[in-house]
């Protein structure tokens, strides 16, 4: 003899009715709403660092220097934002939702990094200040490696310089008889 299984349902769970069209794509309504943004609204004339990272790696890879695939990260934009230079910082500003804007960010101030854009919305700044990249790295490797002839040649200055020999006083200075005097 085989056992019967009984299904216990319970009353009280709302089960959806079965129908023909379960496979229905989602409806608008079905959908959950996007939440609004808590950053103010970019204003004409500006656009984000995000957007800029799309418009070098675009770039980079026209010229061959970024493969199919590669992408610049839009990480390493935000870090120029933080980490601006004194001699020729990232072309950012922060700026307001009205509109106003700062060149240096105060820490809950509500404004959001943007960089401007022309109206074809091309960042002309920001790629200049990318093309001079290379100069800058140029020059630094430049004064790096003067830095370091000076530092040797001041190191072979002082070893071709005569050793005192031990236990005979140096010759007195002519400034040490006005001292004595008075």
């Amino acid at each position: 003899m085989t056992e019967m299984t009984s299904e216990v349902v319970d009353e009280n769970v709302d089960v959806p009715a079965e129908t023909e069209e379960t496979d229905a794509p989602a409806t608008p309504a079905d959908k959950p709403e996007k939440k609004a943004s808590k950053r103010p609204p970019v204003p004409s004339g500006y656009d984000t660092p995000i957007n800029f990272a799309h418009a070098l790696t675009a770039r980079l890879q026209s010229e061959g220097q970024l493969k199919e695939g590669e992408v610049f990260k839009p990480q390493v934009v935000y870090s120029y934002v933080k980490n601006r230079s004194k001699n020729d910082p990232f072309p950012v500003y922060f700026v307001f939702a009205d509109g106003s804007q700062t060149e240096e960010p105060t820490p809950n101030d509500g404004s959001r990094p943007l960089l401007k854009v022309e109206e074809d919305g091309t960042f002309a700044e920001a790629m200049a200040w990318w093309d001079r990249k290379d100069e800058r790295k140029a020059q630094r490797a430049q004064n790096a490696k003067d830095k370091a002839a000076k530092k040797a040649a001041g190191a072979q200055k002082k070893a071709d310089a005569p050793v005192e020999a031990e236990g005979v006083e140096p010759a007195p200075s002519e400034f040490a008889e006005v001292e004595e005097a008075e």
